[in-house]
């Protein structure tokens, strides 16, 4: 390294996503579940709204979404935990809307790094207590790019 060359260190984009469908991919009333659970999501999508290669594959299916994006963030437990936090007085809501919609609740926690640069990925027992507690499922999207590679950061950086 030459005197004067700064180290650019890039720290990871965490997002964790709260997720309620049905997976037999029946479609719900999304608006219902929005007023039950008192919570406006941060993205919805019906059945009918994607392609029709995908309704006649099978895969599509109505969702609502919260999602927590953490910028600069080295703990996906943080992110988490603000999730967690707006819906924890919700469970029984939740768990009753699973039942009476027959809807599947799942999280997924994407994060974006840097080769070397990756977050503290430990999750505290309050959350995994609290994902159990809803019957929930958890998936983990990662994605590693290459220290060279400013333009897939770059591009991550300006999505909103």
């Amino acid at each position: 390294m030459e005197e004067g060359e700064k180290i650019e260190i890039f720290i990871p984009i965490i997002s964790v996503s709260f997720c309620l469908n049905n997976i037999d991919k029946k479609d719900f009333n999304i608006d219902e579940v929005t007023n039950r659970i008192g919570i406006v999501p941060t993205k919805t999508r019906r059945k009918n709204e994607f392609p029709q290669s995908s309704i006649e594959a099978g895969i599509a299916m109505t969702e609502w979404v919260l999602t927590i994006r953490e910028e600069k963030c080295q703990d996906i437990s943080i992110p988490f935990i603000k999730i967690i936090n707006s819906l924890k007085d919700k469970k029984d809501i939740i768990k009753t809307l699973c039942n009476d919609l027959e809807l599947t609740p799942y999280f997924t926690v994407i994060i974006h790094l840097k080769t070397g640069n990756r977050p503290l990925n430990g999750i505290p027992n309050d959350i995994i207590s609290f994902i159990s507690s809803i019957n929930a499922g958890i998936g983990f999207d990662l994605y590693c790019y290459d220290k060279n590679n400013d333009f897939e950061i770059e591009r991550l950086s300006n999505f909103k």
